[in-house]
């Protein structure tokens, strides 16, 4: 009788054994296998260049493609991919498990994500795309100023200059296609005005107020004096090191030329950047105000006058004293 007590404890103790073996079997395979097995949406999941294993273990729990980074970590040291994940882009889906994934990463596209910022002119552009190696003079004479839409793009490395600026325009095309130009404007004025809307006014909430007070100098036959078509013209300044001139000297200011708005009526031959879709939308919807006259002040504050006096008092309060007006 003992022997047989002896005998079902031994197989119970077993079993328990077994049991909880099979349990952390269960539980490691729902770590490593697939977070969603029905979820077959496709996420495009981005490595920089230079990330850490810990970071991409750490972005892949958080975009809900694996359910433990801690796990993740572990598959690829065993896997032995640790040294070959690439930098780029590929698509993951949460259907996949641990070990898809990680083999999927040695493989990521050559790809980079370019971020390519409001107002810039095509040659700062070029030099955000110089990672590439790219002819920037080449790239400049076949981009168009305005149409290079800020966005940010995931670009091939293989590309050439020519299929990046159609990548851009393209962009651009279809964001414009979303908006309903006025009958009385050719995209080409509404591109130079929010061109200019961009480089004046740095909140959205001021967007529009400018863009109407531009408007009602243009059609009024006033010189639109925007200090921003003048550096456009100036070109790259040496000595501070920008494409934007901030100390425009009386010589750069009365400089005869098509892009200087204080000596010459009507907008200028080109847009003078590349707007964001906020200043777009401002031009096309501009503000009415009672306003004719607006400065920005170094936080990039607008202050607004009805009149050349209120102007003038702006500039004192606001500007310094030797910038010319």
């Amino acid at each position: 009788m003992l022997k047989n007590k002896k005998l079902v404890y031994s197989i119970a103790r077993y079993l328990l054994i077994i049991l909880f073996l099979l349990n952390i079997y269960i539980f490691f395979q729902n770590l490593i296998g697939a977070r969603l097995p029905s979820n077959k949406k496709i996420q495009t999941f981005n490595i920089d260049k230079g990330q850490n294993i810990d970071t991409i273990a750490k972005n892949l729990q958080q975009q809900g493609l694996i359910n433990n980074s801690l796990v993740f970590k572990i598959v690829v040291k065993l896997k032995g991919l640790d040294k070959k994940i690439q930098a780029g882009s590929c698509l993951l889906s949460p259907s996949m498990s641990i070990s898809t994934i990680a083999d999927n990463l040695t493989q990521a596209t050559n790809d980079d994500w370019i971020t390519i910022p409001e107002g810039l002119r095509k040659e700062e552009v070029a030099e955000i795309l110089d990672w590439r190696y790219i002819d920037k003079a080449d790239f400049n004479e076949k981009a168009s100023e305005g149409y290079l839409f800020p966005d940010t793009y995931l670009i091939p490395r293989d590309y050439t200059n020519a299929q990046v600026v159609k990548m851009m325009e393209d962009n651009f095309r279809k964001k414009i296609s979303t908006l309903k130009i006025p009958s009385d404007l050719t995209l080409e004025q509404v591109i130079i005005l929010a061109s200019i809307v961009e480089r004046e006014a740095k909140h959205d909430s001021d967007r529009a107020i400018v863009a109407g007070i531009l408007f009602k100098r243009w059609r009024e036959g006033w010189p639109l004096e925007v200090d921003a078509t003048i550096q456009y013209d100036f070109g790259f300044n040496d000595a501070e090191d920008t494409w934007w001139t901030k100390n425009l000297t009386q010589e750069i200011l009365d400089f005869d030329s098509p892009y200087n708005t204080r000596m010459h009526t009507g907008l200028p031959p080109t847009p003078i950047c590349n707007p964001g879709l906020s200043s777009l939308k401002a031009v096309i919807s501009p503000k009415e105000s009672p306003y004719w006259f607006y400065i920005s002040d170094e936080e990039g504050n607008m202050h607004y006058g009805k009149t050349l006096d209120e102007h003038n008092q702006n500039i004192a309060k606001y500007l310094d004293s030797s910038v010319a007006y």
